[in-house]
């Protein structure tokens, strides 16, 4: 399944003078989680939208980002076929997730904190991201934490929070630098 994408950065800062998509091969969106008390992570190979972000104006900024869950990758690509299933991402029924936010309010230390909606399947709720931009290396990168009940994400046998984790950390990395 193939995800043709576009990522368009406002941002008017030293460097960025006007909008451009992210250099893909070095942008990433990772997951992380527990199993049985040990680390699990995992990588979305493809998602992509549109993102515009002014820090002086950061309520004017919006993220509308599309994210096929059946790209799931974990390294085990046994473990990413199950991740596909319906008790998981439900990636036949429910092929892409969305992300959305429509403002962010200034934070700390070239730090903002954007109010938003994650779709997933079927199901909507808020999801606040923190992110940083980093004029030096033209990166946009955040962070949130999601529960993975939220979503449905983990049913049946899956569902006890004793073997897998309810909270799900999310970051992502958009590049921008010069290609």
């Amino acid at each position: 399944m193939s995800l043709i994408c576009t990522l368009v950065l406002g941002i008017g800062l030293a460097g960025i003078s006007e909008a451009k998509p992210p250099r893909w091969p070095e942008s990433s969106l990772r997951f992380s989680a527990s199993y049985d008390g040990e680390p699990l992570s995992g990588v979305f190979r493809k998602f992509g939208g549109q993102v515009k972000f002014d820090p002086s104006a950061p309520a004017q900024s919006s993220f509308e980002i599309e994210i096929d869950t059946g790209s799931v990758d974990t390294g085990d690509s046994e473990r990413d076929d199950y991740l596909r299933m319906p008790e998981w991402f439900s990636s036949e029924a429910h092929p892409k997730a969305h992300y959305r936010a429509k403002a962010c309010t200034a934070g700390k230390h070239h730090s903002w904190d954007c109010s938003g909606t994650l779709e997933l399947k079927g199901k909507t709720s808020a999801v606040p991201i923190a992110i940083i931009w980093s004029s030096e290396k033209q990166q946009l990168s955040g962070k949130a934490e999601l529960s993975r009940a939220q979503f449905a994400v983990g049913e049946g046998e899956w569902s006890d929070p004793e073997t897998i984790g309810d909270l799900v950390q999310v970051e992502f990395l958009l590049d921008f630098g010069d290609k």
